[in-house]
């Protein structure tokens, strides 16, 4: 029996696998800077450390890559970020490289984020440095994920995915959702020209 049923667990498995490398199939430069989902790639993970009730892990944990393009086939808001995700990346070639690419497995809406922002401080007319120093010339400086240049002014911006404390989560309600923030409210001035 038990033979059985681990047959028929990596049976479905490495359906999922399929699955999820066949979808990946269809994003080009997406499919060129991550690798192809395994049987032993995980498919989220447990920002909490371990502290998730098991019976809510999968509504709690945060989603890799590989979930989001797995849950594609049925989420529209899914499918919607792996679409625009592909549009930037063929557009910013800066993005397109596997550094990025395993960090978009490692903490995709983490990720999304910041290729989303850069995209609308570009539209905004802002020439966005990923990734800079604060403090230039110090090599153990902390970086900010950009800086723009205002008015002659150095600007640093630092994005953040903010979760709320476990017991807040899990209190919240029967089956949480992840929150974003809205970036049709956000608030820059374009570049004068």
């Amino acid at each position: 029996m038990n033979g059985k049923k681990e047959k028929s667990g990596s049976k479905n498995s490495n359906q999922i696998v399929t699955a999820i490398n066949n979808t990946l199939q269809g994003y080009p430069c997406l499919k060129s800077i991550i690798p192809p989902c395994e049987s032993q790639t995980r498919l989220h993970f447990d920002q909490y450390k371990g502290k998730i009730p098991h019976c809510r892990k999968s509504e709690i944990c945060e989603s890799t890559i590989y979930e989001v393009l797995l849950g594609s086939r049925e989420s529209r808001r899914f499918s919607y970020q792996l679409l625009r995700l592909e549009e930037w990346l063929s557009q910013y070639t800066e993005y397109r490289n596997k550094a990025f690419g395993q960090q978009l497995v490692d903490s995709f809406f983490s990720r999304f984020l910041e290729i989303e922002v850069y995209n609308d401080l570009k539209e905004r007319g802002y020439t966005p440095d990923i990734d800079p120093l604060i403090i230039l010339g110090l090599t153990r400086s902390t970086k900010a994920d950009f800086k723009i240049n205002v008015n002659g002014v150095d600007i640093f911006i630092e994005l953040f995915t903010p979760r709320l404390p476990l017991h807040e989560e899990l209190e919240y309600e029967l089956k949480p959702k992840t929150r974003f923030y809205d970036f049709r409210k956000l608030v820059l001035c374009r570049k004068p020209q």
